[in-house]
């Protein structure tokens, strides 16, 4: 059946003959009247009776207009779920994330980002490589990779270093500045090592080789396992130089563990609250540069508000 058919059955209904309904579509009567004959030849059964008052609609004809009343609504609904998905900064947006990027760095960083754009629901998940985006779905990637796929919208902005941690004591000023006056157990490594950072710790022969006795998967787990005195924890540079009671073990330069990619799906850059989100971690990455390369060792100001 085509719309078209069902649109002049629907104002027919409503008119009462075929010249008012011409006049409300904007068409003549008689295009009316054939659009009628159409459907009616079509489907075998007569939708109108004509009257002295007009044509009368039939059973079949009112089972026809209640058809093109719940096409028209669901039609409406669904152009304005497509329209809440373009230029309203509004609405679910999810940003998957390397545990290394999020712990430490990201998620705190994204009270500003809930102040400035209070309408958009964020889920932050962490992934350990890059998971599939949804075409026309305000979703995101902030991985480490070193091979960029060539289906997605990609943004390189920049590398992430990583360093030794072990217990110290804190001076004025704390984190990583502080002087250690105490060992921590500089023959064990917290562990295991997160995917991204083995290769590259093994590869530079930092060490220790030998594992501590506590295993603690979770980042911030081998943040105060570290703390204590157990070992040695592998971490970014902008959670460990954060951290109270840390210092940087022996060497302390720190390591490029890998470039980190800001993704998004090429089908879904209409959507305005993903392109804030987008440009929300650019620029709180720009402002931190320094911290994530390992480079600045005191915690960088907040980002401005707009």
């Amino acid at each position: 059946m085509d719309w078209d058919d069902l649109k002049h059955v629907a104002a027919l209904a409503d008119a009462g003959s075929v010249r008012r309904a011409g006049s409300r579509l904007g068409v003549h009567g008689a295009t009316v009247a054939r659009h009628i004959e159409r459907l009616e030849a079509r489907l075998g059964v007569k939708l109108f009776a004509r009257t002295r008052k007009g044509m009368a609609i039939t059973d079949a004809g009112r089972r026809v207009v209640e058809a093109h009343q719940r096409l028209a609504e669901s039609l409406e609904l669904l152009e304005r779920d497509l329209r809440s998905e373009g230029p309203a900064l509004a609405g679910p947006a999810t940003l998957h994330v390397s545990e290394a990027l999020a712990t430490g760095w990201l998620v705190p960083r994204l009270r500003d980002f809930a102040l400035r754009y209070p309408d958009i629901q964020l889920t932050v998940r962490t992934v350990e490589c890059l998971p599939v985006l949804a075409p026309g779905a305000a979703d995101a990637a902030l991985v480490l990779t070193s091979a960029p796929p060539g289906d997605l919208v990609g943004r390189r902005l920049g590398e992430i270093a990583i360093c030794g941690y072990r217990s110290g004591s804190v001076a004025p000023g704390g984190g990583a500045e502080a002087e250690a006056d105490i060992e921590a157990d500089a023959g064990s490594l917290v562990g295991p090592l997160l995917p991204d950072f083995a290769g590259v710790w093994h590869d530079a022969g930092r060490g220790p080789d030998l594992e501590a006795p506590l295993h603690c998967p979770a980042l911030l787990a081998q943040v105060e396992a570290s703390r204590a005195g157990l070992g040695i924890a592998v971490l970014p540079c902008a959670l460990g130089d954060s951290v109270p009671g840390l210092v940087r073990a022996e060497p302390p330069v720190p390591l490029a563990a890998g470039e980190a990619w800001l993704f998004s799906h090429p089908d879904s850059r209409g959507i305005a609250r993903l392109q804030a989100l987008l440009g929300y971690v650019q620029e709180i990455w720009t402002a931190d540069r320094a911290r994530l390369e390992g480079r600045a060792k005191a915690a960088s100001s907040a980002v401005n508000e707009p």
